[in-house]
């Protein structure tokens, strides 16, 4: 079985681990050949992590992670390390079932989170209260609920072909003025006015 994970986000690779070891009906060897496809670091022969999640710690830790908390304080209020956690997300050290109990109780508990702050949202809209709420969203899940924006560059219809180099970006600013700073690379330097910081945005 083969699988290009390469532009899957850890989301994607969970959704497919859960296709694979629930819902496929593949064998257990073409089972553990797909997740290890996903995770490489996942060796159902390494079983040193097993021992330590258990249906407590994963409860403890979805409750956490719903609420916002960063792995490292999930996982302190687990009263594991961090160090352990991360291996946990990723199978390593885990057997096949341990890692997708940690694979569900991951994915349930940024489904939770998700509700949580949509609720809160829906709720903030009646009180008039939305910024905190919006950013909250917007910081953590960017591919979902970001402000997208475009910019015209203004560089004609030449055929050439051009750089795109984001180094900072600063979401409060909108009087982005292009202008050139290597010719010969085809890269554009931006600066911006009223930044914060006087920092400029280069692309």
């Amino acid at each position: 079985m083969t699988t290009n994970n390469t532009d899957m986000d850890l989301t994607q690779k969970y959704d497919l681990l859960l296709h694979i070891v629930k819902e496929s009906g593949f064998s257990i060897e073409k089972q553990v050949a797909g997740v290890q496809a996903l995770f490489p670091s996942f060796d159902p022969d390494n079983t040193k992590n097993t021992e330590f999640i258990n249906d407590y710690v994963l409860e403890q830790y979805a409750y956490a992670k719903s609420l916002g908390m960063t792995v490292q304080r999930c996982a302190h209020a687990c009263g594991l390390s961090s160090i352990l956690v991360n291996e946990a997300l990723e199978g390593k050290g885990l057997d096949l079932a341990s890692f997708l109990k940690v694979v569900e109780a991951e994915l349930f508990a940024t489904a939770e989170m998700r509700r949580k702050h949509l609720g809160a949202l829906d709720k903030s809209s009646e009180d008039g209260t939305l910024k905190a709420t919006i950013a909250f969203l917007e910081k953590i899940y960017p591919e979902d609920y970001g402000q997208k924006a475009s910019l015209d560059l203004g560089l004609g219809e030449d055929g050439n072909k051009w750089e795109i180099e984001v180094t900072h970006v600063d979401a409060k600013d909108k009087h982005l003025k292009p202008k050139p700073k290597d010719a010969d690379n085809n890269k554009v330097l931006l600066t911006a006015d009223n930044v914060q910081g006087n920092q400029n945005t280069t692309i």
